[in-house]
């Protein structure tokens, strides 16, 4: 049984929406990139040193594939490209967990009439309170995630 924390659920998250967002199988961001995301919309600071350690992770976990791209220049001198990266089937299983407690989240939100004090405001405002809202409410999950350690069996 491994504890999987909030860093690498925040990691399999982001390749999640890097990969579906363009719409194929893999995605190659660099680690700037990464982090940045990371640290963005998840409230998650780490140094690149501490990313690495959690993507060898996640791979030995059978979480994530990672291809690394070295070519030679002409010269022959190594040429390093940003590494692609694929989710694999446990990610996929433990994203779609995380998925239904988000949309239950997002439903009870919706339920809830009451959530805007001033009924003149306009759609936009709305709309931009909910997902300020839900980012918020995601991190809270994460974090009880993390207190309770989110067991993969």
């Amino acid at each position: 049984m491994t504890k999987v924390i909030s860093v690498d659920m925040g990691i399999m998250m982001t390749l999640y929406y890097l990969i579906t967002a363009n719409k194929r199988t893999y995605c190659f961001p660099s680690q700037e990139k990464l982090l940045e995301i990371l640290k963005e919309k998840y409230d998650i600071m780490i140094s690149r040193r501490t990313l690495n350690y959690h993507l060898r992770k996640l791979g030995d976990l059978d979480f994530i594939f990672r291809k690394r791209r070295i070519k030679k220049d002409d010269n022959g001198v190594l040429k390093f490209k940003s590494t692609l990266y694929w989710l694999k089937k446990g990610a996929w299983k433990l994203l779609t967990r995380m998925g239904c407690l988000l949309q239950q989240t997002v439903k009870m939100l919706k339920k809830n009439k009451g959530f805007f004090s001033d009924e003149n405001e306009t759609e936009k405002t709305r709309s931009f309170e909910l997902r300020e809202d839900q980012e918020r409410r995601a991190r809270g999950i994460m974090r009880e995630i993390n207190k309770r350690g989110f067991s993969i069996g």
